[in-house]
């Protein structure tokens, strides 16, 4: 080296130490190189290729995919390779910039700053396309297909990656989500509301047509034996918003043994296993979610706003527009990739390929682009493109800083023009313009664009939703996130075409005949029952008849417009072959207006309810652990937990109920409808009406049909299954310790003798709802 004083840094490179989790022992050991596909073909040969070849014939077919967890293998940032593959990508030699990796400055800040990109850049290109990418390669080649959790793109934990990019090598991508409890005591499970749909980038990987199924982690939890299908429907139906359509249970774990309940993934996961009281009677809260599947994994996802991810790294959702987009509209982003290799502008609208065109694509309130990013969007805003987004000052990529910010500049001040101050910007190129100053709201309103979907009221926490098209049927998926009823008005963007309600619930469809059309708009009043979802399918073709205006007393309630939560149920009507069939939740005289101003005039009377209180009953118990526990007589409901019998207080496992009771003879008829509500439960339960099933139950407060099997002496036989909780707790009360029953699960974590009992079994209040026809 030349004289002088100088520091000397070495630089060399070894592993980041960083182990496989949540394996056996013998699985256990160093995370492979994920920049490296000689690394990730011997890590894959020597693991997944011995499961394929003991799978023979099977192999393609029942043994189907290989499946990428989410990233817990931390941050990675070199390879043997590296250096090539730097200078072969990015056009130039980084040894003399490698100072800059410990806080030196390389010829100055920009160039250093510039540099940095460039090794940010290189390694999300490098896990890119050599784990992700290559893994996809090794699993065609093998006929599997690639499931992964290609979800972070941040710094630290995770590396740096283009995580919109990744997802194309995926053949299902996923993501996950957790049904957590929102209280120490583990008794309440109820996701806080949210002004809009959970956002992650694999959900987002079908929004250009490309793919139908997004599956995910689902309910991932903490082993604790606490919770219900019923804990578990808000957190999911969450999930249906955001796009996701196929569920993968977290977790079922393999068990050979009748232990129970039985093993778990170390503290992890809630319990679906066969041991699990309540897993036998679950049937109909699967059957619920395949059927919004089927649903949902048809068609492409609308939205009406494109943003662009931005070129720095690392890639966030967090600060993006899909947080200060009004409600009723949804953002899906893009990144280069999409913008060079499938946009184009149709008619003034972005494409990419499906059959959805969308008006706006906005930018990351940033102040730095690449080159070609710009250029790219030069050609699409002269093409027709609206564009939304701040001025480009910085380029990010070191040799661009140094040759390109002439024409970078240039370029800039076409699209924006050559003013930086911070005031509203409307710049004409070509046959699009470049828009920037104003809020968001504000530049749909310039655009004429309108609410996807809407309410009478101020909804944001209220009503979440997601919106496909089905080739011409427009599908919306509807959620309340109340733990309450909610009558509501809902307006879809939607017209000309006649609607359906769709109930996953029970498999039903409804055609309802009271709702009104309006420009751009369909307005149905519904009713929500607490955490209920409806599907709305608006299939073509104007229905010739139906009931456009309500009134009661002569007070309209339909269309109630802007107003307050009222006390008013819409009465339901639905077609005849002759006219129409009506049904009310409240006693009045209406007027319904049809759509050709005819007038009909009915007096309708609200539901007859009958609560089953007098009666003579016994409880059976069937414990999932080694004890006897006698019958018990009772003639009211109340929760296990609140008898003295210690056994029934902490019991886990199945209570059949068997209660006889009487109904007035002229309840009786079989003009009506007449359904069963069992009231509160808890958690799943089988259910005999004078001798015959008709169905499970999940969830509190679910109608039951018993139209044409009341009588008036009734034995009504419940089975419910609850869960272990309070088991556990009852063992921790009397004993000490853990005795009733076994796990893997490190319970002490969870539940000790000061934890609350979770209310068990059936509590009512139980009653027969008579809807007159």
């Amino acid at each position: 080296a030349p004289k002088g004083q100088w520091g000397i840094i070495r630089f060399g490179y070894t592993t980041t130490g960083r182990k496989n989790v949540c394996s056996t022992f013998e699985g256990r050991g160093l995370e492979c190189d994920k920049m490296d596909t000689a690394a990730l073909s011997l890590h894959f040969n020597s693991f997944a290729g011995k499961l394929i070849k003991a799978a023979g014939n099977y192999n393609g077919n029942t043994f189907k995919f290989l499946l990428i967890d989410s990233w817990e293998a931390y941050y990675q940032n070199w390879t043997k390779n590296f250096p090539h593959e730097f200078e072969k990508r990015r056009g130039y030699n980084l040894t003399s910039w490698i100072p800059v990796l410990c806080g030196e400055t390389v010829e100055n800040t920009k160039l250093s700053e510039g540099f940095l990109h460039d090794f940010q850049l290189t390694i999300s290109d490098l896990i890119g396309d050599n784990y992700y990418k290559h893994f996809a390669e090794l699993c065609h080649k093998n006929q599997l297909e690639l499931h992964a959790e290609v979800i972070y793109g941040n710094t630290g934990e995770y590396p740096f990656l283009d995580v919109i990019k990744s997802n194309n090598f995926v053949d299902m991508p996923m993501t996950e989500f957790w049904a957590r409890p929102n209280s120490s005591q583990v008794i309440k499970y109820e996701p806080k509301p949210r002004p809009n749909p959970y956002s992650i980038f694999p959900q987002f990987s079908a929004f250009d047509g490309t793919k139908k199924i997004i599956g995910t982690e689902a309910y991932t939890g903490f082993a604790n034996y606490s919770e219900s299908p019923f804990d578990f429907k808000p957190f999911g139906d969450e999930m249906f918003c955001s796009g996701i359509n196929q569920m993968i249970l977290h977790s079922y774990v393999h068990q050979p043994t009748d232990n129970k309940p039985g093993l778990t993934l170390e503290k992890y996961a809630a319990h679906f296993n066969r041991h699990n009281p309540w897993w036998e009677f679950s049937q109909d809260w699967l059957t619920y979610q395949a059927r919004i599947q089927s649903v949902l994994q048809k068609g492409e996802p609308v939205a009406d706003v494109v943003f662009y991810i931005g070129d720095k790294l690392p890639q966030s959702l967090s600060k993006s527009i899909i947080n200060q987009l009004p409600s009723g509209f949804i953002a899906y982003p893009c990144n280069y990739d999409m913008l060079e290799n499938k946009a184009t502008v149709e008619d003034g609208r972005l494409s990419f390929g499906g059959t959805q065109k969308y008006q706006l694509l906005t930018l990351p309130d940033k102040k730095y682009m690449e080159l070609a990013t710009l250029k790219r969007i030069a050609e699409l805003v002269h093409e027709g493109l609206v564009l939304y987004g701040p001025k480009p000052m910085e380029m990010l990529s070191m040799l661009e800083i140094k040759n390109s910010s002439a024409e970078f500049n240039e370029l800039a001040d076409k699209l924006w023009g050559k003013s930086i101050e911070n005031k509203a910007i409307e710049n004409q190129y070509g046959k699009g313009k470049v828009m920037w100053g104003k809020p968001i709201d504000n530049v749909l309103n310039d655009l004429k664009a309108v609410p996807d979907l809407a309410t009478n009221q101020n909804d944001p926490k209220n009503i979440m939703y997601f919106h496909k098209k089905v080739g011409d049927e427009d599908v919306y998926f509807v959620f309340n996130q109340q733990n309450r009823t909610l009558n509501r008005e809902l307006l879809f963007r939607v017209e000309g075409k006649t609607p359906e309600i769709w109930n996953a619930e029970n498999g039903t469809i409804a055609f309802p005949a009271i709702y009104s059309t309006e420009q751009n708009h369909i307005r149905i009043p519904v009713t929500f029952n607490p955490f209920q979802s409806l599907i709305f399918v608006f299939k073509s073709g104007k229905s010739a008849n139906f009931i456009s205006n309500v009134t009661l007393a002569g007070k309209q309630i339909f269309p109630q417009k802007l107003l307050l939560d009222t006390i008013y149920t819409i009465p339901r009507a639905s077609f005849t072959n002759n006219g129409y069939r009506f049904s009310s939740e409240l006693t009045g005289d209406y007027v319904f207006t049809t759509n050709k101003n005819e007038s009909l005039s009915k007096s309708l009377t609200q539901p007859t309810v009958f609560n089953i209180e007098n009666f003579k009953g016994k409880i059976e118990f069937t414990p999932i652990y080694k004890d006897t526990i006698q019958s018990v007589e009772i003639s009211k409901l109340k929760s296990l937990t609140e008898f003295d019998e210690p056994k029934i207080k902490y019991f886990a496992g199945k209570s059949k109920y068997t209660i006889a009771f009487d109904v007035p003879t002229d309840f009786v008829t079989s003009k009506d409808s007449i359904v069963l509500n069992l009231g509160k439960i808890d958690a799943t339960a089988e259910v005999f009406f004078n001798g015959k099933m008709i169905g499970y139950v999940w969830q509190p407060n679910f109608n039951m049909s018993i139209t044409n099997l009341l009588k008036t002496r009734n034995i009504l036989e419940v089975t419910v299954a609850n869960v272990c909780r309070n088991r556990f707790v009852g063992d921790y009360i009397q004993f000490g310790n853990i005795q009733s029953m076994w796990t893997t699960s490190p319970i002490e974590q969870f539940l000790n003798k000061d934890t609350s009992l979770k209310p068990s079994g059936l509590m009512g209040p139980m009653k027969i709802i008579k809807y007159t026809k």
